[in-house]
């Protein structure tokens, strides 16, 4: 898993981000990081499509504004995951060689990346909700 993850983190949506020669993949690839931080990304990201869909429901709450701050959210929710996963692990078996700009760079890819999953999965959750189904934009 950690290399389906790798995959989605370095080759799909990390070509804008990381250098050719970045390093600080390798590390993360090597710690075996990219599964715990992609998967714990994943299902924030349903949970909180889920919670926005579901558990809020309410007609009041439906416009495509309040999605986008159940989004946004889950940005910031995924890039402290990613940060504090990351820096913990690597500072503590290699102590000062990255710089904090890589953690939040990665971070910030992380966070990108579960606005992508809400967003999917927003396309498969939104028809069975009742008064959120048209959220954030009708059919």
């Amino acid at each position: 898993m950690n290399n389906n993850f790798a995959f989605i983190y370095q080759n799909i949506f990390g070509r804008d981000f990381y250098e050719e020669h970045f390093s600080f993949c390798d590390f993360l690839f090597d710690e075996g990081l990219y599964f715990p931080i992609g998967l714990t990304t994943l299902i924030f990201s349903v949970f909180s499509c889920i919670f926005f869909y579901y558990i809020i429901n309410r007609p009041s709450f439906s416009r495509w504004y309040n999605w986008v701050i159940i989004g946004v959210f889950n940005f910031v929710i995924c890039y402290s995951i990613a940060y504090l996963i990351s820096y913990d692990s690597l500072n503590s078996l290699y102590p000062g060689i990255f710089p904090a700009s890589e953690f939040m760079g990665f971070s910030f890819l992380n966070g990108t990346i579960s606005f992508f999953y809400y967003t999917i999965s927003m396309l498969l959750f939104r028809w069975w909700s009742t008064n959120a189904k048209q959220t954030p934009f009708p059919h």
